[in-house]
């Protein structure tokens, strides 16, 4: 070979490893600046998030502080435990367990560790959420082959139905005052968030395009965090205004799904579950500073970690 042909192989060897080299320790420097940024992000946190995870085999419920310690199981049954939510003082929590064949929701008191069954029928309950007085809980439910909004009541220690037309009703939202729910609808040509009045019982459509589902109300009750599929077809967190106006896109990690969103105490950051395949997963726990736009990453397992809710 020729030696300026070598000389050109020479310096082609020598500037690729240069730029690789570059390429990678900017890439290292990145992903340290990413890592501070999570951990001031987590270290300011303050309470406490429950989830769903089957990292122990089956499904079952596990709490977490915001910072990220203090991972605790909660439920260890063999059967199945689904979509935790606190009550309002966050001492207890509800949740939808298959230990009896079909999901029936349950109450664990936190503090004391007794767990008791709230709902058992011969259909499926699950996706609860509570009211803020503490009296009511709502759920979704299949009776007849129905999907609907159902509420379970302290007070009465009766089930009462709140939705009751033929479309598919599910996902509970409630708004802080109790009056409103935001709700998953289909109507046979894809999901939308919905506005359910409870008093004059008043549907109004929310969302627009795309397909829209699992809304959940700001602790103050002026906007609505939700999933959709509007922009990139794969699952991404908006927040809109409670009427359905000023909708605004708050994650936009393009090769990734976000679902699940769950507002912290002071309405400042949301926690939400996020996978690269939304199949097979894994799926963990993101938490985002609305304000700041800074995401920090909650769980890192190779599991399921999804359905949280966060409480003081």
């Amino acid at each position: 070979m020729k030696l300026w042909k070598i000389i050109i192989l020479l310096l082609i060897t020598v500037g690729s490893i240069f730029l690789l080299k570059h390429f990678l320790w900017d890439n290292e420097e990145e992903s340290l600046e990413k890592n501070k940024v999570s951990k001031k992000l987590l270290k300011k946190l303050k309470g406490k998030i429950i989830f769903q995870s089957n990292r122990n085999g089956s499904d079952d419920i596990f709490m977490i502080k915001a910072n990220g310690r203090g991972l605790k199981r909660i439920t260890s049954k063999k059967s199945s435990d689904h979509t935790p939510s606190f009550s309002p003082d966050g001492k207890k929590m509800v949740f939808a367990s298959s230990s009896s064949g079909n999901k029936d929701l349950f109450v664990m008191d936190l503090e004391k560790d007794e767990l008791s069954r709230l709902v058992e029928t011969p259909e499926d309950e699950r996706d609860p959420v509570w009211s803020n007085d503490g009296d009511r809980i709502y759920f979704s439910a299949t009776k007849e082959g129905n999907e609907d909004i159902y509420f379970y009541s302290f007070s009465t220690q009766k089930i009462s139905r709140v939705t009751e037309e033929r479309w598919r009703q599910i996902l509970p939202g409630l708004s802080p005052d109790g009056k409103k729910l935001a709700l998953s609808v289909n109507k046979g040509w894809g999901w939308h968030v919905y506005l359910l009045d409870l008093l004059s019982r008043e549907l109004t459509q929310l969302s627009d395009k795309g397909g829209n589902c699992r809304p959940t109300w700001s602790p103050d009750g002026q906007n609505i965090a939700f999933v959709s599929t509007r922009d990139d077809r794969r699952g991404e967190v908006y927040v809109m205004n409670s009427d359905g106006t000023e909708v605004r896109r708050i994650t936009y990690a393009g090769d990734t799904h976000d679902y699940d969103p769950a507002w912290s105490p002071d309405g400042q950051h949301l926690v939400y579950n996020r996978a690269t395949d939304k199949k097979r997963g894994p799926w963990n726990l993101w938490i985002i500073d609305l304000n700041k736009n800074q995401k920090a990453q909650l769980t890192d397992h190779p599991s399921t970690n999804k359905f949280s809710d966060w409480t003081l």
